[in-house]
């Protein structure tokens, strides 16, 4: 178990290739819990960059309980910059530059089987998606505020399915 886990001013950059190519998940961090014995729990990124990673600039599925991500910026990533089906996920002052890829949005969250999702989203800045904003799928409780989505390629902010409680102001 990772319980209490705190990474400040931390750097988590172009993971992914190594001399025998791509390796998945290639996630600047990959929290993916697939037991209930060992669960990640208050795990928090503050002011940290997560950089031209090959993967997505933070995973967190699985059993994974809470993460609080503030004060960081995701850029330059191939895939999701955070793709989360965790219990509950914090996102609080944080930009987003040039992630994405078909499928990809800069932030996807979605239920998983094993509990519904919640997430609390303030004041995030997206630039340059290169597929989407932000994509919440069905099942998902979100509270929303300071949304700030540019340039985005195919869509700012997509609700996907039915039933999605949504509480916020864009």
């Amino acid at each position: 178990s990772c319980i209490g886990f705190t990474a400040s001013s931390s750097s988590f950059n172009n993971t992914g290739m190594s001399s025998i190519g791509k390796l998945s998940p290639s996630a600047g961090v990959d929290m993916e819990s697939n037991t209930s014995e060992y669960v990640p729990r208050d795990c928090s990124f503050i002011s940290c960059t997560f950089d031209g990673n090959s993967g997505a600039g933070l995973i967190a599925t699985g059993y994974t309980e809470s993460v609080l991500i503030e004060n960081s910026t995701f850029k330059n990533g191939t895939s999701y910059g955070i793709d989360s089906s965790c219990r509950r996920l914090i996102g609080n002052n944080l930009s987003f530059y040039s992630n994405g890829a078909v499928g990809r949005p800069n932030i996807n969250i979605e239920c998983s089987s094993l509990f519904n999702a919640t997430a609390t989203l303030s004041n995030i800045y997206i630039h340059n998606a290169l597929w989407g904003g932000i994509e919440l799928h069905k099942g998902v409780v979100v509270s929303a505020s300071n949304l700030k989505i540019e340039d985005s390629a195919n869509f700012g902010f997509r609700l996907v399915g039915e039933s999605n409680i949504f509480d916020g102001i864009i």
